[in-house]
């Protein structure tokens, strides 16, 4: 089983990806997501008002 995990945020995303066989853990890749601070928020987002 592959596993994908994500941490969210505003400025900088993170994910890791790690392989399960078994009882075994594995690490394959993680990275980050960066974005501009400088750039608005989607305030009117259909996602933003739903959360």
């Amino acid at each position: 089983m592959i596993i994908l995990g994500l941490d969210p945020g505003l400025g900088t995303t993170g994910w890791g990806v790690i392989r399960a066989d078994g009882n075994r853990l594995s690490h394959v890749a993680n990275g980050q997501i960066k974005t501009d601070p400088s750039m608005a928020l989607p305030v009117d987002s259909p996602r933003c008002t739903t959360l």
